[in-house]
């Protein structure tokens, strides 16, 4: 048997992506992979200090890193210690006194709180820690860095924090801010005050399963939120005309889709088509020549017949000029008589299969003549609306999106009703699933397809199925009952720009206050407060730049 060479090759991994190819230290900052870093280190801190209070620093505009060293002290090593300078202190008090010297009121308030500490930790009321802070500040160019820097000191002047810049010891300082770092011998601190240094104090929102909705302006942290982890899935967005609630409502679209969930968009505007070259399905009804679901005039016996009648009813009313409570009447006798009696049958019968409308308007027509021809009136009209092709594979689409610009505004609420009642039925499937109501107006200002959202807000959960609509006006919650009880069942709740005017009724609904207002008022495009459960943030909604692409309509059809 011949003996062969057996050879591997090894693959040596991009170190780049991790270390820079070089370093180019000076004296006050390092040059590290053309990017500019200056290391600075905390000398000196506030008297008094309350939980919070770096908060400011969480919030600086610039990348900023931050390492925070923290060692235990013995407390018999650290009694020893505020001894000797208790001592020193004193001597020196009584020298100057002897001088006629003026007492120096530093020394009189270190002899105080060295004395306050020494009694805390004798009965063991405090610990002694030994801490180091550092902070390093990033920028693309040196100017920049300069101007950072700048920025930088006022902040922490303000904060009565004592900076030093790490002069001829960036290098080290850079070491310090890495997790290996090996820090410098820091300054004492009792456990109280360094309790309020760490955990840090901080507004963010970063559910572990979630979708990012944006960042957080106040500490540039990210904003992720899974809908499926609030009492309620369902979420509500109020914004001022082209304050950015369209473009939030698309990426939320397009990131439920990266989740893999069923999305379904009603778009009254056509704002939506750009999503065909993502793969979503774009119908457009009102112009006769598109399909649909299902035939909303199409009445089975098998299943809930009873709500597909009064959903027909209410179908009609929208549809048929002159509809009113006496049609309605004769028509759910008629319905009655057809449908009930057959299910009130012997069991041995076979129950009717297909269409039975045809049966129910003969019988309403032996009765009430009119009724049957304004049903007949309004199946012919939905069908110059949306056609008279019927196609069940859109109840498998996974992204759909209905563009109702084309309706005329007399019959968008028929429509509407019609989709809320698709949507109720595809809630039952069982799979993960959002559906979008943008300008969701059109269905809160009318008493009867409120009531009808208002049903599917309360059983959508159930059926792992998350609402969320898009308006402009918050009056449009307060108008009718069923409204108000969408907004109670939204844990989620975006509010961008508002108008002037509807700021005082935000406040008493939401329990907004002052601060929060005149942040609404003057948001920027995109911007605005976050309420997710008892949490109320501020976020800044931004797209990646293929994401933009998509939304800017600059992309091709995936087709």
């Amino acid at each position: 048997m011949g003996l062969g060479v057996v050879t591997r090759r090894w693959q040596v991994p991009n170190f780049d992506l991790l270390f820079p190819d070089a370093l180019r230290v000076h004296a006050g900052e390092i040059e590290v992979g053309g990017q500019w870093l200056r290391v600075f280190k905390a000398v000196g801190y506030p008297r008094r200090v309350e939980s919070g209070w770096l908060m400011p620093l969480l919030q600086f505009p610039w990348p900023l890193a931050m390492a925070l060293y923290t060692a235990p002290i013995p407390t018999g090593t650290g009694l020893q210690d505020l001894g000797r300078r208790l001592i020193w202190q004193r001597g020196s008090e009584v020298a100057n006194r002897h001088l006629g010297r003026l007492a120096n009121p530093h020394q009189e308030t270190a002899i105080e709180d060295a004395e306050r500490l020494r009694r805390e930790l004798a009965r063991g009321d405090t610990k002694l820690l030994e801490v180091s802070l550092y902070l390093g500040v990033w920028a693309k160019t040196r100017e920049e860095l300069e101007q950072v820097t700048e920025l930088l000191e006022g902040v922490t002047q303000g904060m009565l924090l004592v900076l030093r810049r790490m002069r001829f010891q960036q290098l080290q300082g850079l070491q310090c801010l890495l997790p290996t770092g090996k820090p410098v011998a820091g300054r004492e601190m009792d456990s109280q005050a360094w309790a309020t240094l760490f955990p840090f104090a901080t507004q963010s929102l970063a559910h572990p399963a979630g979708q990012t909705w944006g960042t957080n302006p106040a500490n540039q942290s990210l904003v992720v939120v899974d809908r499926f982890r609030m009492p309620s899935p369902h979420s509500v967005t109020i914004g001022w005309s082209g304050a950015g609630k369209s473009y939030f409502a698309k990426l939320d679209a397009l990131r439920s889709r990266y989740r893999g969930w069923d999305v379904a968009v009603v778009d009254p505007e056509g704002e939506y088509r750009v999503l065909k070259s993502c793969g979503a399905a774009v119908l457009t009804i009102g112009e006769g020549g598109t399909s649909f679901p299902y035939d909303p005039f199409c009445v089975q016996q098998e299943g809930e017949w009873e709500w597909h009648v009064d959903f027909l009813s209410r179908l009609c009313r929208r549809l048929a000029p002159g509809w009113g409570v006496a049609h309605d009447s004769a028509w759910l006798r008629a319905a009655w008589k057809v449908l009930g009696e057959s299910a009130e049958r012997d069991t041995t019968y076979a129950v009717p299969q297909g269409d039975r409308l045809p049966a129910v308007l003969t019988a309403l027509s032996q009765r009430h003549r009119e009724t049957a021809e304004l049903v007949q009136l309004a199946r012919v009209k939905w069908r110059r609306l949306a056609g008279e092709a019927v196609d069940p594979g859109l109840n498998q689409s996974g992204f759909v999106v209905w563009n109702l610009q084309r309706v005329p505004p007399g019959d968008k609420g028929a429509v509407y009703l019609a989709l809320a009642e698709w949507i109720s039925r595809q809630t039952r499937l069982g799979r993960r699933r959002l559906v979008i109501f943008d300008e969701a107006w059109h269905l809160l200002n009318e008493p009867e397809t409120s009531r009808y959202l208002e049903e599917l807000f309360r059983r959508a959960r159930k059926w792992n199925t998350a609402l969320s609509l898009v308006t402009q006006d918050f009056g449009d919650f307060v108008r009718h009952a069923a409204a108000e009880v969408c907004l109670r069942n939204a844990p989620l709740v975006l509010l961008l720009r508002q108008h002037p005017e509807s700021l005082n009724q935000l406040a008493q609904a939401l329990h907004l206050h002052a601060g929060e207002l005149q942040y609404l008022a003057y948001a920027a495009v995109g911007e605005g407060l976050l309420i997710a459960g008892d949490d109320h943030l501020r976020i800044k909604v931004w797209a990646a730049p293929e994401e933009a692409k998509v939304l800017a309509g600059q992309r091709e059809d995936a087709s």
